[in-house]
């Protein structure tokens, strides 16, 4: 078996590329070493799995075989991937048992790399999303109707069953993905791909949820949480025509991003819900709640109209606590729920967001150290695992970050230089110390089928 290696020197922010060859001996900075590693390293299909939900923040790179390439499919080489709550859920087992190794990320943007024949919307070389959706029937009411995402035999781009081969659909922590077309999206120029991948389930989440439940001019919209999905759902809201969009939210600190975002009010749960209700009760005909665990809805429910509605679009591991039933029936108060969005929609939605400069606040990790298994051989053996991507999941599970985690997926990076004989000197410095010795390394990296 054939091996990737590579000698990286991690000097703050350089690498130098070491070894007797000198085109190879000369600096690179990491932006031009990511950008010509992402350029030149093809279709490798690494992906980042999780193996235990105990212990759901340890990653490890794995070499995949994607399923048949079928007619209507398109591959797609992933350049960033959103984190969405959803996938912490997920892996840690809060909605049941997932199955293992899971590969989690359903917020995918990239680059066509191959088109099935029958595939006519895209070609090799577009930018496209992916989202949380990667089959369906096709046949059924719902799919009939432009609802896919309502198809009974939905097929999810993580932790489902690939219906036709029977695999395990594994999600957008990878280099590639294949797709049926119908899941595939056309990202607009005017969005930068690492802003576009919140777009494909935060941002249609929101969307679709406010559309299809008549936000719109004149209209008055609560949103709970400001989050991932919240932050966008206000801009949202505001490109829509709202007339006031009020913020529920337990982290009083971010009431200024609030009102930047475009709410026109801020409540906190705790300290501000008497204002609250005197100001907005009976007004509100429209509350979203994005929230991952549950609030008692008793105190949603005066704050809306006559048959206004309670849309939930955050999904948490424990059951509906108890609703007012006597305060839906002499209200009118529907409460109900909203998932994902269909094509058309993403389509609408990216159309808004060029036209008002909607964008989510993102932080940016690099998988680049995100996960590679390298063997140093001196004295003694020393296998170093080290992952970003773990660190990133985390924080998204503490809640600390402002708004969206987006992964860049450059786990190309680890093994672009393949050999069987020469050997590449490793230096490791640590500040402005260099180690005496030199090391042999190779990257356990193989390279996938």
């Amino acid at each position: 078996m054939r091996w990737r290696w590579i000698t990286p020197v991690v000097q703050e922010n350089l690498i130098v590329l070491g070894g007797s060859s000198t085109a190879f001996g000369h600096r690179w900075t990491l932006s031009q070493l990511m950008r010509f590693w992402y350029l030149n390293c093809g279709l490798h299909p690494g992906r980042f799995p999780v193996h235990d939900t105990s212990r759901w923040d340890e990653f490890q790179v794995i070499n995949f075989h994607p399923r048949v390439f079928r007619d209507h499919d398109v591959d797609v080489k992933i350049e960033f991937c959103g984190v969405c709550g959803t996938d912490v859920h997920t892996i840690s087992g809060g909605w049941g048992p997932p199955t293992l190794p899971l590969i989690p990320g359903h917020e995918v943007i990239g680059y066509v790399t191959q088109i099935g024949k029958q595939v006519k919307s895209f070609g090799v070389g577009d930018r496209v999303g992916v989202g949380a959706q990667v089959g369906a029937c096709f046949d059924c009411f719902s799919c009939r109707n432009g609802d896919e995402q309502y198809c009974p035999d939905h097929v999810h781009t993580y932790n489902a069953v690939d219906p036709v081969s029977g695999a395990t659909c594994k999600g957008g922590f990878a280099t590639a993905i294949r797709v049926h077309e119908q899941f595939v999206f056309p990202i607009p120029d005017e969005i930068s791909s690492e802003d576009a991948a919140p777009f494909m389930c935060a941002g249609l989440t929101m969307y679709s949820a406010l559309v299809r439940n008549g936000a719109g001019p004149g209209r008055r919209v609560g949103i709970i949480g400001l989050g991932g999905l919240g932050h966008l759902g206000v801009q949202f809201a505001k490109a829509l025509g709202c007339r006031d969009i009020v913020v529920l939210s337990h982290t009083p600190d971010k009431r200024r991003d609030a009102l930047r975002f475009g709410a026109t009010h801020f409540y906190d749960f705790i300290d501000d819900a008497a204002e609250c209700q005197a100001c907005f009760s009976q007004t509100l005909d429209l509350v979203i709640s994005t929230l991952s665990v549950w609030k008692d809805y008793r105190d949603i429910i005066p704050l809306l109209r006559a048959r206004g509605r309670i849309i939930l679009v955050g999904i948490p591991d424990d059951p509906l606590p108890v609703l007012g039933i006597y305060q839906l029936v002499i209200s009118g108060v529907l409460v109900g729920g909203s998932k994902i969005g269909n094509k058309s929609e993403v389509v609408e939605m990216l159309k808004l967001a060029v036209e008002h400069g909607i964008r989510p606040q993102i932080e940016i990790s690099s998988s680049m150290y995100g996960y590679f298994w390298i063997k140093i051989f001196t004295s003694r053996s020393l296998d170093v695992l080290v992952s970003s991507v773990g660190r990133a999941m985390r924080r998204v599970e503490e809640g600390r970050v402002r708004y969206r985690q987006v992964l860049r997926m450059d786990i190309h990076m680890a093994g672009v230089y393949q050999s069987s004989s020469e050997k590449l000197e490793f230096e490791f410095r640590r500040g402005n110390d260099r180690t005496a010795e030199h090391q042999s390394v190779y990257l356990l990296y193989p390279p996938g089928g």
